[in-house]
């Protein structure tokens, strides 16, 4: 009862998830400011439930996870991350008091099968490159098969981190980790022919641009290599690419050390996670080995 008139009490959840953001923006939930991605994502999830429900409840909180697909389990766990987090700032406001969060933390979604990650074959992958396509998707195809970069990372490389002569790009990738990766000639001459020969007039630093001079975002990265793909019949993304990556160079023998540091992960298990070798694959391709 003491809950409920809390709630009833104070102003729309709506009115409160600008606090929210300039919270996470500042660090003052977790010590430690929230990088811009993840403030994108999380208000997206709020703003999604404050539209639905007029209070925050354990009750209303397992009603909106119901309603996303089990098969989204990425979807479930982002939006419940959101929600607590969310949920702290409340407590913060004092519209709910911690017992109401620690009730909600139980709802936390338990994966139930293992997750389902498919990347292209090699030969699906050749079929897209033989695609007719623009520079632009060119350039973005090539770092994505030959260099295993985020999308997030991708869409924040600008013109002085492409190094054409060295043949690198060096950058700032996940973590604000310093990160260095070498080009192939295909990667090179795709991304030199694009900022040559397409790449639109703009004031703009980034390195890879849309039709209108806009930077790519994520997003759109993503629906251009999916757009790609769907173009020979072959579900694909740019993580599935990076997958990929690691996978063809784990079998053509590269350390796992060496993949580590060029996918820029923190731990070698993340690294031995990306691999997806079967044992036929593994025995096919010693049939080459010396």
């Amino acid at each position: 009862m003491v809950e409920e008139e809390r709630q009833q009490n104070t102003p729309p959840l709506s009115t409160l998830v600008d606090g929210f953001r300039k919270a996470m923006v500042n660090g003052e939930l977790t010590g430690k400011a929230f990088s811009g991605r993840t403030v994108d994502d999380y208000l997206y999830y709020v703003n999604q439930y404050v539209k639905q429900y007029e209070s925050f409840s354990k009750e209303c909180m397992a009603d909106y996870l119901a309603s996303i697909p089990v098969k989204q389990f990425a979807t479930r766990e982002k939006s419940y991350k959101a929600l607590i987090c969310f949920g702290k700032q409340l407590v913060v406001d004092n519209v709910i008091d911690d017992s109401m969060l620690d009730s909600c933390r139980e709802l936390r979604p338990k994966r139930n099968t293992p997750p389902h990650r498919p990347i292209p074959k090699p030969d699906d992958v050749e079929r897209i490159l033989e695609l007719d396509m623009s520079q632009l998707d060119s350039a973005l195809l090539g770092i994505c098969i030959h260099t295993g970069l985020r999308a997030n990372e991708i869409a924040s490389l600008t013109l002085d981190n492409l190094n054409t002569k060295a043949g690198l790009l060096a950058f700032i990738g996940k973590g604000g980790k310093e990160r260095v990766v070498g080009l192939n000639d295909d990667c090179l001459n795709a991304l030199q022919g694009y900022v040559n020969e397409a790449r639109p007039a703009s004031a703009s630093r980034r390195l890879l641009l849309n039709d209108d001079g806009l930077p790519l975002t994520r997003h759109s990265i993503a629906s251009r290599i999916r757009r790609l793909g769907e173009r020979v019949g072959v579900k694909t993304s740019p993580h599935a690419l990076r997958r990929y990556f690691a996978t063809k160079h784990a079998l053509a023998g590269r350390s796992l050390a060496m993949l580590q540091r060029v996918l820029g992960h923190s731990s070698l298990g993340t690294t031995e996670k990306y691999i997806q070798a079967t044992a036929l694959q593994a025995a096919e391709e010693m049939k080459g080995w010396d």
